[in-house]
């Protein structure tokens, strides 16, 4: 994630409302909240399902967002959602169109209610929106799969990064305004190397160069990327050899560690390979934290009674939420410091003033 100066807050004074789960809106909304967003992220009353499943990494993405539930599927709830979009500036929802529309949520409906509001909606694929599917389905439609399981995630990572910029569009078009994101859209780019056979095995970026590969050390791996001229002919020289010969047995030589010191020196792109998320060691060790930072973490409660006004501009939220909401609660610190502790939920108020939100899908 680009990091904002905390001095430089651009977005400062943008209120968005997300009503996005999952991956891409929370990190989306979690990038225009570190350029200074207030958020406020609307979840079922089942909750946001990507903290149970990556508990460490739903907390770092809701730093600064307030969460608040709401069961959408009630008239209560959607008064409730009227009421914060009535003071928001952008709302951000990742759904589909058949399922927004159960929801009483559509271009025209928030256009002729909320004329100040700007909406962005991200869906799987723009050619077929109603489509259901994932990062998996995205990927392997788009080509971009090996012969493995993905190690990461390609396309909501990069539908992410078109969202904000569709946002940021969005807010220098007037009032009402809308678009939509697609996240097999985002990959268009990712297929590129594919395309060119640039990453095949034994291809100029898939091996084939011996200065742009991964390397054995005595202890651990490199990787190297001199494809410059300059950078190729100073790794060549340094280590004493002709130009394109084979690095393996130069790199048995040193450790990892010992190489990175010596082309830091020589300003040689060389890195040590960090293994440690593929050791099943670490691999158990953090999935172990992550589920003990889920179990502390206390859940929302729901508040009942029924709220004698709705929350708005300058007038704080009743002190009993109505049936099927609770009241707004703000994300802990980020715990993935291993000095972290227990985290807490604290209470706030409903209305829409100046906090950070997130979305849910």
């Amino acid at each position: 994630m680009a990091v904002v100066p905390r001095a430089i807050r651009p977005l400062q004074g943008l209120r968005i409302v997300s009503l996005a789960q999952n991956l891409p809106g929370p990190l989306a909304v979690s990038r225009l909240v570190a350029a200074g967003a207030a958020a406020l992220k609307i979840e079922p009353p089942a909750g946001d399902g990507f903290r149970q499943l990556a508990p460490r990494w739903y907390r770092h993405l809701h730093r600064g967002v307030r969460v608040q539930t709401l069961d959408l599927k009630s008239d209560v709830g959607r008064l409730s959602l009227s009421a914060v979009l009535a003071t928001a500036d952008l709302l951000l929802t990742s759904h589909r169109p058949a399922s927004l529309a159960r929801l009483g949520i559509d271009r025209r409906r928030l256009a002729r209610q909320h004329p100040h509001l700007r909406w962005l909606n991200i869906v799987g694929d723009t050619g077929a929106p109603d489509h259901p599917g994932h990062d998996l389905t995205y990927q392997a439609s788009a080509g971009t799969i090996g012969e493995g399981m993905p190690r990461t995630f390609v396309a909501d990572l990069l539908g992410a990064g078109d969202a904000v910029a569709a946002a940021l569009l969005l807010l220098r078009q007037p009032a009402p305004a809308a678009t939509t994101v697609g996240l097999r859209d985002a990959l268009e780019a990712a297929r590129w190397p594919v395309v060119e056979a640039l990453t095949a095995p034994g291809a100029v970026l898939g091996g084939g160069l011996p200065t742009y590969r991964l390397y054995d050390t005595r202890r651990g791996r490199v990787a190297i990327a001199a494809l410059e001229p300059h950078f190729r002919a100073r790794l060549y020289g340094a280590l004493q050899l002709s130009d394109g010969d084979d690095l393996t047995e130069a790199m048995q030589q040193r450790t990892a560690t010992q190489w990175v010191r010596w082309a830091t020196a020589r300003d040689i792109p060389l890195v040590a390979v960090d293994d440690t998320l593929h050791h099943p060691a670490a691999s158990l060790s953090l999935t172990r934290r992550a589920n003990a930072a889920h179990a502390a973490t206390p859940q929302a409660t729901t508040a009942r009674g029924t709220a004698r006004r709705p929350a708005g501009p300058g007038r704080p939220a009743s002190r009993t939420a109505p049936k099927g909401t609770t009241a707004a609660t703000a994300v802990d610190p980020d715990p993935t410091a291993s000095h972290a502790a227990t985290p807490r939920t604290t209470r706030q108020r409903a209305d829409h003033r100046p906090t950070r939100t997130t979305a849910h899908d």
